[in-house]
């Protein structure tokens, strides 16, 4: 099941190991207390988290199990900074669950081009950004407008299993592709697949404004 944690000695160094665990960049992380983004519910696994920030994950580093915190005290993260490699985004929809694709590509977001883009492209999109990928609509021809610079991704293939866009099959640098010609992806199911189970040691950020705080 799904807990928080306590804020008792909750640092920088304990959100930087979160926001890699997520696959997020840890540049520019920040650590919150106080509920900062609501008060969750249930269990408060976790307290006085000790990490040197270099762990992969967050069950790796120190910690008490909880036992006289209230959930006025959950932790929190903000994953903030440049993006990093692979990442995906959706924007210029009217929610975090649509919009034209984004991908990360070296440091810096780029709009993937449309050719080759089907639904079974987007799916992997949704996917990877934590949303359920059944029903997934992969738009073509800028319909949630167009980005800015160069394209730098195109010709997507998926098979649907990838865990991450850039498993797919892609031609980097395309030749014949414009803004005019962006991907763009409509997660149709609003329930996201990480509240359906959970595993022992996973990790989520819930009730931001954005998929990399909360």
């Amino acid at each position: 099941e799904w807990g928080t944690m306590c804020d008792n000695g909750w640092d920088a160094n304990a959100a930087r190991v979160v926001c890699r665990q997520l696959g997020f960049n840890t540049t520019g992380v920040a650590s919150y207390n106080k509920a900062h983004f609501g008060e969750g519910s249930g269990a408060i696994f976790m307290d006085y988290v000790r990490c040197s920030g270099d762990e992969a994950r967050l069950a790796e580093c120190e910690f008490g199990f909880a036992q006289s915190c209230a959930h006025s005290s959950d932790a929190s993260v903000g994953c903030y900074g440049e993006c990093g490699h692979r990442e995906v985004r959706l924007v210029g929809g009217d929610s975090p669950r649509e919009g034209r694709v984004e991908v990360c590509w070296k440091g810096r977001w780029t709009a993937v081009c449309d050719d080759g883009w089907d639904n079974t492209s987007a799916s992997v999109v949704c996917k990877q950004l934590g949303f359920n990928s059944s029903n997934a609509f992969g738009g073509v021809n800028s319909v949630y407008g167009e980005g800015s610079g160069d394209i730098l991704l195109g010709s997507i293939s998926c098979s649907g299993s990838e865990a991450r866009l850039l498993d797919c099959g892609h031609e980097s640098y395309p030749s014949a592709c414009s803004q005019q010609n962006t991907s763009s992806a409509f997660c149709n199911v609003t329930v996201k697949a990480a509240e359906e189970e959970c595993a022992g040691g996973e990790v989520r950020l819930v009730d931001g404004d954005h998929p990399w705080e909360g």
